[in-house]
């Protein structure tokens, strides 16, 4: 059954991204090199022709009018992955590589490498365990999502003034003046805050 979750996981992967390396293929679906060319053959017998792009040195489908489209948002899926994890580290062996096939399959939904997303968190999870609120966390890994993506977000922001208020940003980015500051990368927008302020981010 692990393996048919692998192969799915590897359809939905090339259905949804314009072109999958190797090594994003060996990632998301958790499997060897061998492995992976193994389950490319298969797909191309079972009418999902499979061609390599030299020019891009990478995979794709030749037919990829039939898109997957996902219910859910980067950001939810985000969320999800989050939760997952922390999950995982409190059952045994065998909840555990469900939770991780749960997630290729999340991750593969998406034409947005969230791969890269779920490396940079991985080592702050440990930590995030112990803690009773993860929302710097979680607050950190949706900005960092946006920024990657060059996604527009709204952030909550906890102002001593005025209270709570909440601002839309395209292409966010952090900048350094004497604290760290969220601002559009590109001019588009002249709000901006400091982390410490933001209570919440999501991805629009």
């Amino acid at each position: 059954m692990r393996r048919i979750n692998k192969i799915v996981a590897l359809i939905s992967l090339l259905s949804n991204r314009h072109h999958v390396t190797m090594e994003t293929i060996k990632t998301v679906c958790g499997i060897s090199e061998r492995s992976a060319y193994r389950y490319l053959n298969a797909i191309s017998e079972a009418n999902y022709p499979v061609h390599f792009d030299k020019g891009l040195g990478a995979y794709r489908l030749a037919e990829r009018s039939a898109r997957i489209s996902s219910r859910y948002s980067i950001g939810d899926i985000v969320l999800m992955v989050i939760g997952l994890k922390l999950l995982s580290k409190k059952l045994n062996i065998h909840y555990q590589r469900d939770i991780e096939e749960l997630i290729r399959r999340l991750v593969a939904e998406k034409s947005f490498p969230l791969e890269d997303v779920i490396q940079s968190f991985n080592g702050q999870l440990d930590e995030a365990g112990k803690l009773q609120d993860i929302s710097t966390l979680v607050l950190s890994v949706l900005m960092n999502t946006a920024i990657l993506g060059d996604r527009k977000v709204r952030i909550l922001i906890e102002d001593p003034v005025t209270g709570e208020k909440s601002v839309s940003l395209t292409s966010p980015a952090l900048t350094f003046k004497n604290e760290w500051r969220i601002i559009s990368a590109r001019g588009f927008d002249t709000e901006e805050a400091s982390l410490a302020e933001i209570k919440k981010v999501s991805i629009l």
